[in-house]
């Protein structure tokens, strides 16, 4: 069981039901929720960079695929020796939580061009759309974390402290305030779309901010052992220290061409 300690009466399983002899956990279900809202909202917004439903339910659907099976493939990769190469069949369980973000995010990110190859679409019209939608569904996902007791935070019993058993550690709710990242990320890029502020970058918008995030949330992690901390950042950290800076430098190289464009175009 997990539960919420200090001030908390609710007792919460990461098991929602059963299905006769099939596990239906939150974590799988917070997922499929965070899928959902993110279809919705580019629902909402496909004719601003003229799609429509049918071209959003296709770049959702590849994108999710490919994403979970990069998330999966880089948390089985980091976690071989410890969880699956004794029960290679627990590869499958993805239900059971077991996915590392920025390998579902680098699947979706090649599923995505793929599909814009194939149906002669601007990258930079897929990649702005879903660019709102992906903290928004993230933070649906990191509240599965919380009741999973996957990625969990540093030793702490204060308020809002979360009991894990299985770990047997008490902990700061750091996937909580994931989510809360994430919704905060959200709601930037939102007001960045409304105001035109980085149109047609909007993508990397969000790589900047969600890196930012990343990087200072990963402070409260407390469930990395000592020998994959480098100079003690986590994974997730040094991903950070290089996927913000080139942000920085593609948007700089996309304003430059912008400009470079613009020059040349004849003045009537």
């Amino acid at each position: 069981m997990t539960f919420l300690t200090c001030h908390s009466l609710a007792m919460i399983s990461p098991v929602l039901l059963h299905l006769g002899g099939l596990e239906v956990r939150w974590y799988g279900a917070m997922v499929a929720l965070g899928v959902l809202a993110a279809y919705f909202l580019n629902c909402r917004r496909a004719s601003r960079y003229n799609f429509n439903n049918d071209d959003v339910a296709d770049i959702v659907t590849w994108g999710m695929v490919v994403a979970l099976l990069g998330a999966r493939l880089l948390y089985v990769i980091r976690f071989w020796r410890e969880q699956f190469a004794n029960s290679p069949l627990d590869i499958i369980k993805v239900w059971q939580g077991g996915l590392v973000f920025f390998g579902g995010f680098l699947g979706a990110a090649v599923a995505v061009l793929v599909l814009c190859r194939i149906r002669k679409w601007e990258p930079w019209r897929a990649a702005d759309l879903m660019a709102p939608s992906l903290p928004l569904g993230h933070a649906f996902g990191r509240i599965g974390c919380l009741i999973n007791g996957c990625c969990y935070g540093f030793s702490y019993d204060g308020f809002g402290s979360v009991h894990y058993p299985q770990w047997g550690i008490t902990a700061f709710p750091v996937q909580f305030l994931f989510s809360l990242i994430n919704l905060l990320i959200f709601g930037i890029l939102l007001w960045m779309e409304h105001r035109g502020i980085w149109k047609k970058r909007l993508f990397l918008a969000y790589l900047l901010l969600y890196s930012v995030g990343r990087f200072l949330g990963e402070f409260a992690r407390g469930d990395y052992p000592r020998e994959q901390l480098w100079h003690g950042l986590t994974p997730a950290q040094v991903t950070c220290l290089w996927l913000a800076p080139c942000a920085i430098a593609l948007y700089a190289a996309v304003h430059f061409l912008v400009l470079k464009k613009h020059a040349a175009t004849p003045k009537n």
